[in-house]
């Protein structure tokens, strides 16, 4: 049983080169197929590599039919996270810098940067219909604000419990650069336009 274990784990690694990062330029996205819930958290590790005059979601999802309390984003705005969970937003009060890595922890009991919390919310996430997008805001079916950055890791978890694991790949069948889930076994493309760029792990 272990020999068949680890000969299915080499098996369906040589489906993929795990790689450092993607990186988007603005128009690639990821839809996660993940809906979250008022026990979703989400942890992103992520570089901004430009800042413009428009918003950059690193994720989000904004359901009109179900309405603001199913609001679960953040995006950068003037340098600074904007966060949102359900009705009610935060602002990071330092500045982001190009450059330099970041991991946030976003659930209904946590904003934390680089271990820096900002505290969780008292409000409640009402479930949307669609799920959330990584690197982009989804508002209903419509992707906006494509992030200009990278990714190096996106989890969620559902009542502090792995749900999703992803991690950026090279497809080798394919020969893409996406995202894959360590949890499903699943690989996630772009849904925009253009290409992931992308570097190997060192």
């Amino acid at each position: 049983m272990i020999s068949r274990r680890r000969f299915m784990g080499r098996s369906q690694q040589s489906l993929y080169t795990e790689l450092e990062y993607i990186e988007s330029t603005g128009t690639q996205y990821i839809d996660t197929k993940y809906v979250c819930s008022n026990d979703t958290k989400i942890e992103i590790d992520f570089t901004v590599v430009n800042f413009d005059t428009r918003l950059n979601a690193l994720f989000g999802i904004i359901d009109v039919s179900v309405g603001a309390n199913s609001y679960f984003y953040s995006w950068i705005n003037n340098k600074k996270l904007q966060l949102r969970f359900g009705p009610v937003g935060k602002t990071t009060s330092t500045e982001l810098e190009i450059g330099q890595r970041y991991v946030l922890i976003q659930g209904k009991q946590t904003a934390n940067v680089n271990d820096v919390e900002l505290g969780g919310w008292s409000n409640g996430l009402t479930k949307a219909t669609n799920s959330i997008f990584l690197m982009a805001l989804r508002n209903n079916t419509i992707a906006s604000y494509q992030f200009k950055g990278r990714i190096y890791g996106f989890k969620i978890y559902e009542n502090d419990i792995l749900a999703m694991d992803l991690i950026p790949v090279f497809d080798n069948k394919i020969g893409v650069a996406c995202m894959y889930d360590k949890i499903s076994n699943e690989f996630l493309y772009n849904k925009g336009t253009g290409d992931f760029s992308y570097a190997y792990k060192q």
